[in-house]
């Protein structure tokens, strides 16, 4: 199929000597076997794309970090398919259920990479996309802590993502600080 929509992609770009010179580089699953990450070809399948060879490379660092610090750096260029791609298809890799996942993104990037994520995993992947704003400001009491558990535990049986921003991480530790100080650490 994603051999089909590349002869597809190829045909409607003939006249675009640039374009084409790009499809033609890109092969597809020149660097990853669809066999053992069928998320991802279902992604490419659905979105109409083939993930480039230096997308999967990438990917893969991520979705398997080479030291036990899991800390990564890596930069691509804008456009080439950092929230499209990468995100989504390392997201969808690793919520197996048996990890919460989170992706982390900046406020002002929030509402388009929901949708982003939703589009991308909401398909035939079938995956839900979680979010929990949170603030300090929220009174959290047994109930509150109970059912933000259950959220999370949902989310990760499930094999969904929670979409957070770092604030709400931030808010979510501070508060649990202030709980243990002021002896109320039972609510968590």
């Amino acid at each position: 199929m994603t051999q089909l929509q590349r002869a597809e992609r190829m045909l409607a770009c003939w006249d675009d000597p640039t374009t084409l010179t790009n499809e033609l580089q890109n092969p597809g699953h020149a660097n990853w076997k669809p066999l053992d990450y069928p998320d991802t070809l279902l992604l490419e399948v659905e979105s109409g794309i083939m993930v480039r060879e230096v997308q999967e490379s990438i990917a893969d660092k991520m979705r398997d970090p080479p030291s036990a610090r899991n800390a990564v750096n890596m930069q691509l260029n804008m456009g080439e398919g950092k929230s499209s791609v990468i995100v989504p298809i390392v997201a969808a890799a690793l919520a197996d259920s048996s990890r919460l996942v989170r992706v982390v993104v900046a406020k002002p990037q929030s509402k388009q990479m929901l949708q982003m994520l939703e589009s991308k995993l909401g398909g035939m992947l079938n995956r839900r996309i979680f979010h929990m704003p949170f603030s300090r400001a929220l009174k959290v009491g047994p109930n509150e802590a109970g059912a933000l558990g259950s959220v999370c535990r949902d989310c990760m049986e499930s094999r969904g993502v929670l979409l957070v921003q770092p604030e709400h991480i931030l808010s979510f530790q501070l508060m649990g600080i202030e709980s243990d100080i002021s002896g109320k650490m039972d609510a968590f």
